[in-house]
């Protein structure tokens, strides 16, 4: 049985690194590691690290797009350090002999070898393996007969699902059966008073200006050809890692006050009612009719809570079909104390999957979490950090605008990035 490292940036690539992880589990069972974090107080991270890279055969290296460039507090690129994480993981594999295969995600490159520091540079010359948002599983299910193959064990069909258990690593989330949550119980969300109107009406962006083991030699990787003709590649219709500083209102509107800092996009709700939330959404952000979808697509955010309410939720929007306080959404979101929600609004509330703790969930102001709602007709799958966390059908097919939002007023958050995959279409 494979052994196998994930090696990641939670900035960059969080999301793809807890699917690739699933699927990995899956046919390799406990033999797949990620998150060497977890190191006992007084314990030198150092060579916690090379020990745990010694214990793999594989090392994965899931580049996204920020990979390189992630910044510490100073500004220092990361990979500049010599204590950095993803440093260690990666010259500790290379100068070990350890296999490293480069997995590109978010349309990567492969960074240059002089960009990177000469203990890594052998990784520029490794051959790369990408993995698309909208075939993941069948990109992963390639790679692992690639991986299989390479390692001389002969490709076998993929294994029952398992739940790996683990020491130094975070314990996995195992993956549940879907569940058809539909509970017309018009509670509201966490009790909060049915409103029909936001302050100022229902708050949108606008571009318009406003105020503001053993060593191994290293071999190549042999890729199968897929048996069935790859799937069409969904467009990015909206991708925001807010260092442009454009796409966004800034300044207080309605209910409310937002700016740009070098860590974000910073939302606050300023709303003067008591539970009254509030919420942008992508209608006018662009000004184009390409935000709006009807179609599967993927939105993925990523965000932190600093102040506030920790019981208040924060997250996505989506389904809006205008401008008006009364038309119907969902709303996706979790709560700094760990839970997660899924609700319908439409003259009333109707939640679809209500509060569930998860301990996917990273806890407390400050902690940044990574959340995604995949829509494909009426099916809503709902996942936070990488892993599943819950599923539901809704009505109809679910089709307008995306956006983000804060729930209870005082709640501040710091949104750095937003991102849409899919197919756009005309309201």
């Amino acid at each position: 049985m494979l052994r196998i490292l994930i090696s990641y940036r939670r900035e960059d690539s969080a999301g793809h690194a807890g699917r690739l992880y699933d699927l990995l589990v899956d046919r390799f069972g406990e033999g797949v590691f990620m998150d060497i974090d977890t190191i006992p107080p007084g314990a030198d991270f150092v060579e916690a690290i090379r020990n745990a890279v010694a214990q793999a055969d594989v090392v994965i290296a899931l580049i996204g797009r920020q990979w390189l460039t992630v910044t510490s507090g100073s500004g220092q690129r990361r990979i500049d350090d010599p204590d950095d994480f993803v440093r260690i993981e990666i010259a500790t594999a290379l100068e070990r002999g350890i296999r490293v295969v480069p997995v590109l995600v978010q349309d990567a490159t492969m960074p240059n070898p002089r960009d990177l520091p000469d203990a890594m540079a052998g990784l520029a010359r490794r051959n790369a393996f990408q993995l698309h948002d909208t075939r993941f599983r069948r990109d992963t299910t390639t790679l692992i007969q690639a991986l299989e193959i390479s390692q001389g064990a002969p490709a076998t069909p993929k294994a029952a699902p398992r739940i790996a258990l683990r020491s130094i690593w975070r314990s996995p989330w195992a993956i549940g059966a879907s569940l058809l949550l539909l509970v017309a119980i018009g509670i509201g969300m966490r009790g909060w008073p049915i409103w029909k109107a936001l302050t100022g009406g229902v708050l949108t962006a606008t571009r318009e200006p406003q105020p503001t083991v053993l060593p191994r030699p290293p071999a190549a990787i042999s890729v199968p050809t897929p048996a069935t003709p790859p799937a069409p590649t969904a467009r990015v219709l909206f991708d925001d890692d807010f260092r442009s500083q454009r796409q966004w209102m800034t300044g207080v509107r309605g209910c409310a006050n937002t700016r740009y800092t070098n860590e974000g996009y910073v939302f606050r709700n300023v709303a003067s009612s008591p539970n009254q939330f509030c919420w942008i959404s992508l209608h006018t952000t662009s000004g184009k009719s390409s935000l709006y979808f009807n179609g599967p697509i993927t939105a993925q955010l990523s965000v932190r809570l600093v102040r506030g309410d920790e019981s208040g939720g924060y997250g996505l929007i989506f389904g809006t079909l205008n401008e008006r306080s009364d038309s119907p959404f969902y709303v996706f979101q979790i709560s700094a104390s760990g839970e997660h929600k899924l609700s319908y609004f439409n003259n009333g509330w109707t939640d679809l999957s209500p509060w569930n703790s998860d301990g996917v969930i990273r806890h407390g102001y400050g902690a940044a979490n990574n959340l995604a709602v995949e829509i494909q007709g009426s099916a809503i799958q709902t996942i936070v950090n990488g892993r599943g966390v819950g599923s539901a059908q809704a009505q109809s097919e679910v089709r307008g605008y995306v956006g983000i939002l804060l729930t209870q007023p005082g709640m501040e958050a710091v949104f750095s990035s937003l991102r849409v995959l899919g197919h756009p279409s005309s309201p």
